[in-house]
């Protein structure tokens, strides 16, 4: 009969530690063969021995610098856009919470002033108050009040 190795039938022998880093030993100069660590290694970071040169066309060229100028136009024109935002965000902001502020204690001073105008209906010596602020007309005096007199018409002649 055939029996199964130890970790087959799911338990193994311990390893003690000597045994691990024997393993590890073995793997790792397996790994380097598999992957050729042993030969040097390329030198891809290594300067070429001349420097590389731009084509004088490149330096002097009015289409570079006309590039280069519209560039730093456009850099500029950035900035500026970029803070212009940011100065009226700020300033849109603060008239909101103005524009909120003066909406709330118009919604809360409504009724009130419509239960003063009715209250100064029965009761008018609240009157001289309500005209100083505007919120009732005031009284019209005789010298309004005069009725035109017209001329009588011509007749009409058909």
């Amino acid at each position: 009969m055939c029996e199964a190795p130890a970790a087959a039938r799911g338990y193994a022998d311990p390893l003690g530690f000597v045994d691990v880093v024997r393993l590890v030993g073995e793997d790792t100069a397996a790994l380097r063969v598999k992957m050729r660590i042993d030969k040097p290694k390329k030198a891809l970071d290594k300067r070429a021995s001349k420097p590389v040169e731009s084509s004088p066309q490149m330096k002097n060229s009015a289409l570079t610098t006309g590039l280069l100028a519209v560039l730093t136009a456009s850099v500029l024109a950035s900035i500026v856009l970029c803070y212009l935002d940011t100065k009226y965000s700020r300033e849109l902001r603060s008239l909101n919470m103005q524009f909120n502020a003066i909406n709330t204690s118009r919604n809360l001073m409504g009724p009130l002033v419509g239960e003063t105008v009715d209250y100064s209906k029965t009761h008018p010596s609240i009157d001289p108050i309500l005209e100083s602020t505007g919120l009732k007309p005031k009284p019209a005096s005789a010298s309004t009040n005069k009725t035109l007199e017209l001329a009588p018409a011509a007749p009409r002649n058909h």
